[in-house]
C-alpha cells in the first residue's frame, strides 16, 4: 500500500509481443497442452527484463500444471519474474479484506455496528461513534498514514520498508479525525489496514493465517 510500488504488474493486454517465451513445467503430452499454447500465442511473454511482467499458473485436480512467466519484476533492477515473486498488489489487497470482514461478520464474531475501539483500543481517543461500517465503507475520516510524519522523516515508499503496523501507529497518533464519522466519503487505506487488525483480533490468530485458512 505504498505510494511508489517497486515491483510492478501489467495486466497482459498491455504487454509487447518481443522475444521467445518463457514456459516453466511444460506437459506436452497433457490435455492442457493445447491451453499452454493458445496462452502463448495470445500474450506473447518475453524473456526481456525492459517491460512489466506477469506470472500465469494453472493447476488442475490431477495436479498438472503450467507456468506462463513474462518480464521484469523491477525494471531498475532488471529482475526477471519467477515462480517466488512477491507482487506488489497494492489496493487489489482491500477485496481479500473486505471479504475476510464479511466472512467475521456471518460468524457472528464482528458487526458493523462495533466501535473501532473495541478491537483497537489504540483508537478509544477517536469516541465510540467511530464504527468498523465507517472503516468498511470510507466513511471514517481517520487521517491518512502517508499524510502524516514518519519517524525519522522516511518517506513512505516501498523503497523505505514499512509494514501494516507503522502505518497504523501513524494515523492513530493524530488528535482527531478530518470529519465527522459517517459525514463525508474519503478513500483511504488506513480503514482496510485497521479492517485487517478488527478481523485479527476477533479470530485471535494473524491476519495472514485467517485469509490463507
Amino acid at each position: 500500500m505504498s505510494k511508489r510500488p517497486t515491483t510492478l504488474v501489467a495486466l497482459a493486454v498491455g504487454l509487447a509481443a518481443c522475444g521467445e517465451p518463457t514456459v516453466a513445467n511444460p506437459i506436452p503430452s497433457s490435455p492442457l497442452a493445447g491451453l499452454e499454447t493458445s496462452m502463448v500465442e495470445a500474450l506473447s511473454p518475453s524473456d526481456l527484463l525492459t517491460a512489466p511482467g506477469f506470472i500465469l499458473h494453472f493447476q488442475t485436480e490431477a495436479g498438472e500444471t503450467i507456468s506462463l512467466t513474462s518480464g521484469a519484476s523491477n525494471l531498475e533492477h532488471a529482475q526477471p519474474i519467477t515462480a517466488d515473486t512477491a507482487f506488489h498488489i497494492a489496493s487489489l489487497s482491500k477485496q481479500i479484506t473486505g471479504a475476510a470482514l464479511a466472512l467475521s461478520i456471518e460468524s457472528g464474531l464482528v458487526t458493523l455496528d462495533d466501535p473501532v475501539a473495541t478491537w483497537v483500543p489504540e483508537a478509544a481517543h477517536f469516541g465510540q461513534d467511530l464504527t468498523v461500517g465507517h472503516l468498511a465503507y470510507m466513511t471514517s475520516g481517520i487521517p491518512e498514514y502517508y499524510d502524516q510524519s514518519r519517524p525519522g522523516e522516511w518517506p513512505w515508499y516501498t523503497d523505505f520498508y514499512f509494514d501494516i503496523d507503522d502505518a497504523v501507529a501513524a494515523s492513530l497518533a493524530q488528535d482527531s479525525l478530518t470529519f465527522t464519522p459517517g459525514s463525508e466519503w474519503q478513500y483511504s487505506n488506513i480503514n482496510y489496514m485497521l479492517i485487517t487488525k478488527i478481523v485479527s483480533a476477533a479470530h485471535g490468530k494473524p491476519f495472514s493465517t485467517i485469509v490463507e485458512e
